[in-house]
């Protein structure tokens, strides 16, 4: 399907219909990122002056297109495009420790390193805002001009821990636990986190391809294609497709939140008769002790029932 998709990109871009040209690329981009697509999407971007969006395809397509004999023309005409992007646009490199810490723009997370490119970004001021779990969130403010480059190299602190009241460094003993229980939470748990993330995940990943959709179908309203009763037309078989893609995500996600919450359900079922099982119980004791006296003897019984 995306090279259905691809295909429609093309010729709209022979047509000079840019804006034609990049919503159907774009939603190529979405279900495969291959060079020759972000090269393509490039492109279009370029003609817009989207230069941000231009400057970050074509330079994808430069670093992963092969230098050979046989792109030698396209990958010059990419690097004519992209060096004429950069003029307009501010590129952020950005070296943290730790490596894979996350990195937000403006509030909008931008994954995690270590990033294997330059950040390309619009002319102006922007927040930037680095964080890594155990390490203290560090933000911080950029006002970078068109055609500039500037450079971000930061340390995160780790988490200072505060010492225990009394001064004394040394941790509690812990209490005791059943030999098998924490193998039996920690897989538990692993499990029911495996579950949450990747159903949402597969949530984000729906939302995405739903906003492809929508704007495959507003694009082919407004040219007068309608796709119900559905037409054997390319672009009506891609947005068919991109809804069952949207509708299996979803679904996918909501069942792997449903058999997380199962999970974590059953790991508090299992600690509270675990616990109850190890209540202390009451002691039986019976001591029997001979006893003599002037008149005769016999025997004394006692103990704790």
């Amino acid at each position: 399907m995306a090279r259905v998709l691809f295909e429609r990109g093309v010729a709209a871009w022979d047509a000079e219909k840019y804006d034609e040209c990049r919503l159907f690329l774009t939603a190529a981009w979405r279900m495969k990122q291959h060079q020759q697509i972000s090269l393509n999407l490039g492109s279009c971007e370029y003609k817009l002056k989207r230069y941000v969006d231009a400057g970050q395809h074509l330079g994808h397509y430069l670093r992963e297109a092969p230098a050979t004999p046989d792109t030698r023309e396209r990958r010059a005409a990419a690097q004519a495009m992209y060096d004429e992007a950069l003029k307009h646009v501010v590129r952020i490199e950005v070296r943290i420790t730790p490596p894979d810490a996350e990195v937000l723009l403006d509030g909008s997370a931008l994954g995690r390193g270590p990033f294997a490119a330059e950040l390309v970004v619009a002319p102006g001021p922007h927040a930037l805002e680095l964080r890594a779990e155990g390490h203290e969130t560090e933000r911080l403010s950029l006002t970078g001009a068109a055609g500039t480059r500037e450079e971000v190299s930061r340390t995160l602190k780790p988490v200072a821990v505060a010492p225990p009241p009394g001064g004394s460094s040394a941790p509690p003993p812990p209490p005791p636990q059943h030999p098998r229980m924490p193998l039996v939470i920690g897989g538990f748990a692993l499990s029911a986190a495996v579950g949450l993330g990747v159903g949402t995940l597969l949530h984000v990943l729906a939302a995405q391809e739903s906003s492809s959709a929508d704007d495959l179908l507003a694009h082919l309203r407004a040219g007068g294609t309608r796709c119900d009763p559905a037409p054997g037309d390319a672009p009506c078989a891609a947005l068919r497709h991109m809804r069952e893609n949207q509708d299996a995500l979803a679904n996918g996600g909501t069942a792997l939140f449903i058999g997380s919450g199962v999970i974590v359900a059953g790991t508090a079922a299992y600690l509270l008769v675990t616990k109850l099982r190890e209540k202390p119980r009451a002691t039986t004791s019976l001591q029997v002790l001979p006893q003599v006296g002037l008149r005769g003897g016999g025997l004394a019984i006692g103990g704790t029932f």
